[in-house]
C-alpha cells in the first residue's frame, strides 16, 4: 500500500505542476509567423502578409506597419534612430524604405543605426527578409524541416503550433550553451546579425561583411557619445518607467553615468542574496556590491531599493514553471519570480548593463589579443568554457560548425571571438536572462544599435581590456562615478592614503636598494657575461626582462637579483611574476630556477600571472630568478618565449 501511495503522490504533484503552468504568462512579447491555421487560443493580434503568411502576436508588443512604393516594413518591439531620438516611427521605416529600394546596402547602412528590441520584416522586391536587433533582445526561433517553416519568438511556442510532435533533444542549458540549438529537433535559434528569407528559408550574415574604418580613439569616443546622448533623448520621450539595476561593477556604472539627463526619474535597484552556504567568493562579491552601491546611492542620491531574492519556499511554483515553460536558461528563476512579484504590469523597461558591455571590456585572455593567424583550434582553445566540451577534437568540430552556421569565412580585421560572441553567447546566456524577466518587464541595453557595436569593436582591444574606454567615457559622461572602484570597495581616497604610503616606505628605503633605483631589482648575471644582451623596460607598474636579440645560445641564461641585506624594516613585500608561454610544443625548452620554487619549473607551468609575498624582508635571504634556454635559436619567438615581467610591489604588515 505504501508504494501505491507514494506513486500517487509523486502522480500528483507531476499533474500539479503541469495544471499551474499560467496561461496569462506563456509567451510574454510572444509571436508566430507560419503559413498555417494556429489555435489562437491566446487572442493575440492577426496581421496577414501578402495573403500567404499571417503574423500572430501578443499585445505586450508594440506593432508599426508601413507601406510605402509597393514595400512594406512591419517591426514589432520598439524601436529608434540613435541619430536623432526625436525621429518618428514612421519618418524611421520610410527612411528604410525608401534606402531599400534604392540599394540593399544602403539599406543595411540605415538598419546600423536602429536600436531597440525589435523583429523586423521586411516586404519588398519578391522578398519577405527578417531581421532583428544586434543582441537578439528580440528572440527569433524557427523550424524548417517538411517543406514546413515556422517562426516564433519561443521555441515551445513553435512546438505548441506543431501540436508538441517534435522530440526534445535537450534538458540541460549547458548543453546549447554556445550553439543555435533550442530544445527541439530541427528548431535553431536566428543569430544576431544574419536576417531570414521566409521564400527559400535561407539565413545570411550582413554584418561584417567587409572591415571596420580605423579611427583615432578621440573620434570614437565623440561619436559614441553623440549616440548615447540621443538614446537618452528617446528615452526621456518615452512613457516607460525606466529601471537600472546597478551592481558595484563598471557595467553599471557606465549605464548610471550615460542615464545622468534622466537621474530624476530613474528608479535603481540590486539583487542581494542569501550567501550563508555559499562560498568566500561569492560571500565577498555580494558583499562589495553592497558596500560599494550604498556609497553610490547616499553620495549621488538616488532612488533606490535593494532586493533580497526569495527563498524556494516563498516563491509562486506556477509563476517558476511558467518561467521554466517559456525559456531554456538557469539563470535565476526566483529572481524572475520576485521582478513579477515587485514590477510586473506597471510598464517598466529595465536598463541592463550586460552583454554588450563585454565587448567593451575585451573578456578574453590577454595573449589573446596579439593571435594573428586564427585558426578552428585556436578560437575552440579560447570558447572552450562556454562549449562545454571537453574532448579537444569534439570541441574543435562544433566551432568549425558554429563558424559555418554563422558564415564566419572571413573575419575581416575583426577578431572572431568578439564575433562569435555576439552570434552565440548573446542569444544562449543572455537571451536566457533576458527571457526569464520577460514576465514582469521589457528591457533595453543602451548598446543595442550596430554602429555602436562597430564603434566600441574598432577601440583598440589593449584599452578595452584594461578597461579603459568605460573609464574614459564616464570620464566624459559623469567623472564622480570613476571615483568608486571597480568590484572593490576602495575608492580614490583610500587608493590616495595607501599609495602616500607606500610611497613613504619606499622612500625610507630606497637607499639601501641596489641595482634600478625604482624597485631594487638587478639584473646580476648572464651566461654570455653580456648584460646589454638583455632587454629591461619599465610598464604596467613594473619591469619587463627578456633577451634582446634573437640569438640564443645553448644554455644561455639570465638571472634577475633582488637584495635585501641591510634593511632596516620588518615589514614584508608582496610582488606578482608574469610568464607568457604556454605553447605545448615548446615544452623543456626553457627552465626557470628561483629560491621562491622548491625545484626548477618548466616555464610553461608557470604561464601567467602569481603573487608571491616575502615576509620580513630584514630575515631574508636575497631573491634570484634565472630563465635558461637548454636550445639554441634564432627566432624571434623564442625571444618572447622567455620574457619575464615583474612588478606590482607592495609592502605589507
Amino acid at each position: 500500500m505504501k508504494i501505491i501511495w507514494d506513486l500517487l503522490t509523486i502522480v500528483k504533484a507531476i499533474l500539479k505542476r503541469v495544471i499551474t503552468i499560467k496561461d496569462d504568462l506563456k509567451y510574454p512579447f510572444g509571436f508566430l509567423l507560419t503559413r498555417e491555421k494556429f489555435n489562437n487560443k491566446y487572442n493575440w493580434h492577426e496581421f496577414s502578409i501578402n495573403e500567404e503568411l499571417t503574423l500572430y502576436y501578443s499585445n505586450s508588443n508594440e506593432f508599426f506597419e508601413l507601406q510605402y512604393n509597393k514595400s512594406q516594413i512591419i517591426v514589432l518591439g520598439y524601436f529608434f534612430d540613435i541619430r536623432n531620438g526625436d525621429l518618428s516611427k514612421n519618418a524611421i521605416i520610410k527612411n528604410l524604405i525608401m534606402s531599400r529600394q534604392s540599394n540593399y546596402n544602403d539599406f543595411l547602412e540605415n538598419l546600423s543605426y536602429l536600436s531597440g528590441r525589435f523583429l523586423l520584416i521586411l516586404n519588398a522586391n519578391e522578398e519577405i527578409r527578417l531581421f532583428h536587433d544586434v543582441a537578439g533582445l528580440k528572440a527569433v526561433c524557427y523550424y524548417k524541416g517538411k517543406g514546413r517553416l515556422v517562426i516564433g519568438s519561443h521555441d515551445t511556442l513553435i512546438n505548441e503550433a506543431m501540436e508538441h510532435k517534435l522530440k526534445k533533444l535537450y534538458n540541460n542549458p549547458k548543453e546549447v550553451s554556445f550553439s543555435s540549438h533550442t530544445r527541439f529537433e530541427s528548431v535553431e535559434k536566428l543569430i544576431p546579425n544574419m536576417s531570414l528569407e521566409i521564400t527559400t528559408a535561407k539565413i545570411e550574415r550582413y554584418y561584417p561583411v567587409g572591415k571596420y574604418s580605423v579611427r583615432s580613439k578621440e573620434e570614437i569616443r565623440r561619436e559614441l557619445i553623440s549616440y548615447l546622448n540621443e538614446t537618452v533623448k528617446w528615452l526621456n520621450k518615452s512613457n516607460y518607467k525606466l529601471l537600472l539595476s546597478l551592481t558595484g561593477g563598471g557595467d553599471s556604472k557606465m549605464s548610471l553615468a550615460i542615464l545622468k539627463p534622466l537621474i530624476h526619474r530613474l528608479e535603481t535597484f540590486t539583487y542581494l542574496k542569501d550567501t550563508t552556504n555559499e562560498s568566500n567568493f561569492v560571500k565577498k562579491t555580494f558583499q562589495n556590491d553592497k558596500e560599494i552601491v550604498d556609497s553610490i546611492v547616499n553620495n549621488l542620491n538616488l532612488n533606490h531599493k535593494f532586493i533580497e531574492i526569495s527563498s524556494d519556499e516563498s516563491t509562486d511554483l506556477s509563476v517558476i514553471e511558467t518561467i521554466k515553460h517559456n525559456v531554456f536558461s538557469n539563470h535565476h528563476y526566483n529572481l524572475a519570480n520576485d521582478y513579477y512579484r515587485i514590477y510586473g504590469g506597471e510598464n517598466y523597461l529595465h536598463i541592463r548593463s550586460s552583454a554588450l558591455f563585454n565587448i567593451g571590456k575585451y573578456i578574453f585572455p590577454f595573449e589573446s589579443i596579439n593571435v594573428e593567424d586564427w585558426d578552428v583550434e585556436t578560437i575552440a582553445k579560447y570558447v572552450q568554457k562556454w562549449t562545454n566540451i571537453e574532448d579537444e577534437a569534439d570541441n574543435n568540430k562544433h566551432v568549425s560548425n558554429l563558424l559555418d552556421y554563422a558564415q564566419l569565412e572571413n573575419f575581416y580585421n575583426y577578431n572572431p571571438l568578439e564575433l562569435l560572441f555576439l552570434s552565440y553567447r548573446l542569444i544562449q546566456w543572455h537571451g536566457g536572462v533576458v527571457g526569464e524577466s520577460d514576465i514582469a518587464f521589457d528591457t533595453i541595453l543602451l548598446l543595442n544599435a550596430r554602429k555602436i557595436v562597430d564603434l566600441i569593436l574598432s577601440y583598440p582591444i589593449e584599452d578595452r581590456h584594461k578597461n579603459k574606454l568605460f573609464v574614459e567615457l564616464i570620464d566624459q559622461l559623469w567623472p564622480i562615478l570613476n571615483y568608486w572602484d571597480i568590484n572593490s570597495p576602495n575608492n580614490l581616497q583610500s587608493k590616495y592614503l595607501s599609495t602616500a604610503s607606500q610611497l613613504k616606505k619606499y622612500k625610507k628605503i630606497n637607499s639601501n636598494l641596489s641595482g634600478l633605483s625604482e624597485l631594487g631589482l638587478k639584473l646580476i648575471k648572464t651566461s654570455s657575461t653580456q648584460p646589454e644582451r638583455i632587454y629591461q623596460k619599465i610598464t604596467n607598474g613594473g619591469f619587463l626582462f627578456k633577451f634582446s636579440n634573437n640569438n640564443i645560445k645553448k644554455k644561455e641564461s639570465y638571472e634577475l637579483y633582488i637584495n635585501f641585506l641591510n634593511y632596516d624594516v620588518r615589514e614584508g613585500l608582496q610582488f606578482k611574476l608574469r610568464f607568457y608561454y604556454n605553447n605545448p610544443n615548446g615544452r623543456d625548452k626553457i627552465t626557470v630556477k628561483s629560491n621562491l620554487f622548491k625545484k626548477p619549473r618548466d616555464i610553461i607551468d608557470l604561464y601567467g600571472e602569481h603573487v608571491f609575498q616575502i615576509d620580513k624582508l630584514s630575515e631574508q635571504k636575497d631573491l634570484y630568478i634565472n630563465i635558461e634556454h637548454h636550445s639554441p635559436s634564432s627566432l624571434a619567438s623564442w625571444v618572447n618565449a622567455s620574457r619575464l615581467w615583474i612588478g606590482d610591489f607592495k609592502f605589507v604588515n
